[in-house]
C-alpha cells in the first residue's frame, strides 16, 4: 500500500519539475489521504501554460490508467526518467484534471489507488 502511495507521491515530483521547467517559481503541493486513495493537488499561481502547450500536457497525461505498463516502465526508468517522464505519470497514476488561466494558474489534480 505505501509503495503504491509513494509512486503518486513521486509522479507528482517529476509534475513539479516540469512546472518548474516551464517557469513556476510559486508551487504549492497539496496531498489528501481519501478511503484508501491518494489525492494530489499541484498548483502554480504565477504559471500560465499556453493553448498549445496545455494541450501537449493533457495528452500526455489525461488516458486510462495503465497499471501493468506504469509498473513495467516504473520499473525500468529506476526513477530517472528522461523525455518520458510525463507519460510515466500518466501510466502509473489516474490525471483527473489539467488546466491553466490567468485568474488560477496551472492546476493538476490525479490520485492513485492503493
Amino acid at each position: 500500500m505505501k509503495g503504491q502511495w509513494a509512486k503518486a507521491i513521486h509522479a507528482s515530483g517529476e509534475l513539479v519539475a516540469y512546472l518548474i521547467r516551464r517557469g513556476a517559481r510559486d508551487i504549492d503541493n497539496h496531498y489528501r489521504f481519501l478511503d484508501g486513495v491518494l489525492h494530489v493537488e499541484i498548483r502554480s499561481k504565477d504559471l500560465v501554460l499556453s493553448d498549445e502547450d496545455l494541450s501537449r500536457l493533457r495528452r500526455r497525461l489525461i488516458h486510462p490508467q495503465q497499471r501493468e505498463i506504469g509498473e513495467y516502465y516504473w520499473g525500468l526508468a529506476g526513477g530517472e526518467h528522461k523525455g518520458t517522464e510525463l507519460e510515466v505519470v500518466g501510466n502509473a497514476t489516474e490525471v483527473l484534471s489539467v488546466e491553466s488561466s490567468p485568474d488560477e494558474g496551472t492546476v493538476i489534480l490525479l490520485r492513485r489507488r492503493d
